[in-house]
């Protein structure tokens, strides 16, 4: 995809991964931050059963940013930040679709005073 310098551009697609669906919805350009915004149909509550990698390249495959997932109210978000904010030619490509790990309850040990 091409995106350009500032803006919104509208995804408005499904795909599927693993038998699991994820709905991209739009891409927000602010400059050297983009913002992927998506939704995994059927997953309600306040953390989703799976989550989506999301890596974004150049046409010779190598990253292009560093980027944190957020999840809040149903919404997925990916923040990245590129590492070359002149490059406007790149891939969006689907890495894993990972599931949750369970509760971990780890013991507490008392700490002596």
């Amino acid at each position: 995809m091409t995106i350009p310098a500032e803006g919104e551009v509208l995804l408005d697609r499904t795909i599927t991964a693993g038998g699991k669906g994820i709905y991209l919805d739009r891409l927000l350009v602010e400059g050297e931050r983009l913002r992927l915004y998506y939704s995994l149909p059927g997953q309600q509550g306040d953390f989703p059963a799976y989550l989506p990698d999301f890596r974004l390249e150049d046409k010779e495959g190598r990253p292009l940013g560093y980027s944190r997932n957020f999840w809040e109210n149903e919404t997925g978000r990916i923040e990245i930040s590129l590492t070359d904010p002149g490059q406007r030619e790149l891939t969006l490509s689907l890495a894993a679709v990972g599931e949750k790990l369970p509760d971990v309850v780890f013991d507490r040990i008392p700490a002596e005073n």
